[in-house]
Parts: structure tokens; C-alpha cells; sequence
């Protein structure tokens, strides 16, 4: 319905020419100003889609179900111990079926010096959860560093999801862990 309004408005709410009304003849845009001043915030969410909380909602944290400090998105090797990839999403207000895509590819280094890959992806369905907090994930992938495997150079990524089906990159990040000690 919202876009049925817009007809008539671009992309930054002004005005654009319009086919004139078969009844009347006359181009009567699709929205007034004071209705495209209500409406604007929704818009702004709608085109912002899915995205992190805010700047410590996405990304490496030490813990193993809760996240004990945030590491951020890209930091380097990891201390030893348990770590995970969590994120608290904002999804917008308006409109179902929002979803994210969570990517992580490792190139690994066996203890035996054997190269492989690690590829995990997921999608998640998503819902609004209000103005104070985002919809947690969490954690979206587990990590053990050093891993018992072998040393992993990891690169990750969050992909927004539209009801439409439309995918974009959100964020992404990259960690290490190194060659567990014989």
C-alpha cells in the first residue's frame, strides 16, 4: 500500500511529474508533505533493512553462550579460550518476512599440514522486537582457539534479506586462531 502512495514521489520525497488523474486531468501527487512527513521515519527503516543493533551488536566476543567482552569485527587471532560470532539485529518495524543470512568460510591448516575448507551458511526468519533491543542471534557460530584441529583464517558475513527476496551485504569480519601447541 505504502508504495501505491509514493506513485507520484521520488526517492528523497519530492515531488516528481506525474501522469494526470483520468478523471480530473489533473496530476495530483500521490502524497501531501504533511503525509510524507509521517510517513518518512518508516521509509528510512524500510530501506535501511536488517543491520546491527548498534556498534557492539555484531561481531567476535569471548564466551560460549553469552557474550562476556566484544572483540569487535575484526580482531585479529584470538586469545586462547571459547569464542562465538553473535549478533542483536535491527529489523524494521514494517512489513514480514525479513530474514538474515550468516556466511563464515575458514581456510584451515591441519596440525598434519593438510589444507581444507570450512564453509558453514545459515538463514534465520526475523521479527521486529522494539525500539530498546534487537533480535538476538546467538551465537551464530562457535569458535575454539586455538582449534583442536588445526590454526583457521575465518572471514564471515551477514547478509540482509527482504520480503521481496532482495539480498545485500551488511557487515563482515575475519578472525584467526592459531596451531594448537603439541
Amino acid at each position: 500500500m505504502l508504495w501505491l502512495l509514493m506513485a507520484c514521489v521520488g526517492d528523497e520525497g519530492a515531488g516528481l511529474e506525474c501522469p494526470p488523474c483520468e478523471a480530473c486531468g489533473e496530476c495530483k501527487p500521490a502524497l501531501e508533505t504533511w503525509e510524507m512527513d509521517l510517513l518518512q521515519p518508516q521509509l528510512e527503516e524500510l530501506r535501511q533493512g536488517v543491520r546491527p543493533f548498534d556498534e557492539d551488536a555484531f561481531g567476535v566476543c569471548a564466551g560460549v553462550t553469552e557474550c562476556d567482552t566484544f572483540l569487535g569485527l575484526s580482531p585479529g587471532e584470538l586469545p586462547a579460550g571459547d569464542h562465538m560470532v553473535r549478533g542483536e539485529l535491527a529489523v524494521p518495524s514494517v512489513g514480514e518476512g525479513w530474514s538474515a543470512r550468516f556466511h563464515v568460510e575458514c581456510q584451515v591448516v591441519t596440525t598434519t599440514g593438510r589444507e581444507t575448507t570450512v564453509d558453514h551458511d545459515n538463514t534465520y526468519p526475523l521479527v521486529h522486537t522494539g525500539p530498546k533491543r534487537g533480535y538476538m542471534l546467538q551465537p551464530l557460530w562457535r569458535i575454539q582457539s586455538p582449534h583442536p584441529q588445526g590454526s583457521r583464517d575465518c572471514a564471515y558475513t551477514l547478509f540482509s534479506i527482504r520480503p521481496d527476496g532482495t539480498e545485500t551485504e551488511t557487515v563482515s569480519g575475519q578472525y584467526r586462531t592459531a596451531m594448537p601447541e603439541e
